[in-house]
């Protein structure tokens, strides 16, 4: 759900959809990455959920 929320907010200039993380409700301190945080060679953050093992892909990779 995360992610779909995310991604309907990327066109939103101010909202950094990399950056999002979820965590249970009784355990708000421990939070889990949606997306891979790396930075691809362009400077634009990768697309794949976190902890992919594929390689990093940026957003207008096929």
């Amino acid at each position: 759900m995360a992610r779909s929320l995310a991604r309907s907010f990327a066109s939103t200039p101010r909202i950094d959809v990399a950056g999002i993380t979820v965590s249970a409700e009784d355990a708000q301190h421990v939070r889990h990455w949606v997306f891979c945080d790396r930075i691809m060679p362009d400077r634009r953050r990768c697309v794949r959920q976190a902890d992919h093992d594929a390689p990093c892909r940026p957003a207008d990779d096929p």
